[in-house]
């Protein structure tokens, strides 16, 4: 994702570039020695002595091919854990990995090293094209062998040109442009098959406190962190009208991991099994839906129940003084706060705690026409919320991929 491959007509008519620069990588886990390479003398030494210099992984690994009896194939495997790496040879910015470990790592029991369990992230644009992006790709020793390209309404399988032979030596402009292949389809791909072609997901975005213009990416491969971090984008588009930028001066999203439990089809034995992996979830911890939601409502388009046979929520019961003059309007807002709260599955508990922490400086906000009307626009946003969520939810494939 270093370099832009398809290129798209901008508002004024110039070319914009369909990938953002890349400045910098958060790797999903860690690299570790494997078990072929792990007792041959010199790997472990070599290994630490780059993990300390911060080197990349790539670089760790080139390291470590230098070492006699090194195994032909990579010495490094990748290793699923419950926090995120940033190295500074990842990095263009000088001190990018260290900024980001200062302002967001955290020491968790009972590991006592400081490590990035979690950290908020800043997307550039709107277009999922650029900031999500989903690609088939097979690697080889070289590089980059294939991978999948969107032409025009086609799902393609791009290549690398073959370099023509010519007998006279000229100085050509550019390299050699990719081909298309064949249409990718990775039931019908004899190299996805194999297990040599793998299906990515990337998320480019800024991190507070690392300085440039340029994105930093995090690559993984868990159909199910996929399926989750699509949701959130889904949600939060729908609400705000926008995933991009701040929100009240502050970040949208934090990404985070969580131990979850997965099922996956052993087709060997013909099988479910229930697996557990650390799952990548992107969450707008810096967004209060209701609020976005019921901004501007005066009053929400629901049929009031009657007060005398709807369920009336526990908060009634703050002051059982004389009724004041608006009272019908004030008995249809709680009416109207028990069908919300039946609606999102939430019992009176629940319901109180809700409203204490919604700051309302009355001493009965159940008692005031203002705070009621106020309540019912932020859980009616949320009852939509829940629908939309219900309404787009797809069943989780059948493999799971820790990366």
């Amino acid at each position: 994702m270093n370099k832009a491959r398809i290129q798209r007509t901008a508002a004024g008519g110039g070319i914009q570039p369909s990938r953002i620069q890349k400045v910098g990588s958060v790797h999903a886990g860690i690299k570790i020695l494997t078990k072929a390479a792990e007792n041959i003398p010199g790997m472990r030494e070599t290994y630490s002595e780059g993990l300390a210099a911060g080197a990349s992984f790539d670089e760790i690994g080139a390291a470590l091919k230098r070492v006699p009896g090194c195994p032909a194939k990579d010495p490094l495997t990748m290793k699923n854990v419950p926090y995120f790496t940033v190295r500074q040879g990842d990095f263009r910015t000088p001190g990018a990995a260290q900024a980001i470990m200062d302002a967001y790592a955290d020491v968790r029991f009972p590991d006592p090293e400081p490590r990035l369990y979690a950290f908020p992230i800043v997307f550039m644009s709107d277009d999922l094209d650029l900031v999500y992006r989903q690609e088939y790709v097979a690697w080889s020793a070289s590089g980059k062998h294939r991978w999948s390209e969107m032409r025009g309404d086609d799902l393609v399988c791009m290549r690398q040109g073959e370099v023509p032979v010519e007998k006279v030596s000229r100085k050509i402009m550019g390299g050699i442009p990719p081909v298309v292949d064949r249409l990718c389809d990775a039931n019908d791909c004899p190299i996805f098959a194999s297990g040599k072609c793998s299906h990515y997901a990337t998320l480019a975005f800024w991190i507070p406190g690392v300085l440039g213009v340029g994105a930093i990416e995090l690559t993984f491969k868990s159909p199910y962190a996929k399926l989750g971090i699509t949701d959130s984008l889904d949600t939060v588009m729908a609400g705000l009208g926008r995933i991009s930028g701040l929100h009240r001066g502050k970040p949208i999203f934090w990404i985070s991991k969580s131990f979850d439990g997965v099922m996956r089809a052993n087709r060997e034995k013909g099988v479910r099994e229930l697996t557990h992996h650390w799952i990548i979830h992107v969450e707008a911890s810096g967004l209060d839906m209701m609020e976005v939601l019921g901004a501007g409502r005066d009053q929400v388009a629901l049929p009031a129940p009657d007060p005398l046979k709807a369920p009336y929520v526990h908060v009634v019961k703050y002051h059982v003084a004389a009724a004041p003059p608006d009272a019908p309007e004030i008995k249809g807002f709680r009416g109207q706060l028990a069908a919300l709260r039946d609606t999102l599955g939430w019992n009176d508990e629940d319901l109180l705690e809700w409203i204490d922490g919604q700051g309302y400086k009355q001493e009965a906000p159940a008692h005031d026409l203002e705070c009621l009307r106020d309540m019912v626009a932020k859980l009616a946003g949320a009852a939509e919320v829940k629908a939309l969520r219900e309404a787009t939810q797809n069943d989780a494939p059948d493999e799971e991929t820790p990366f």
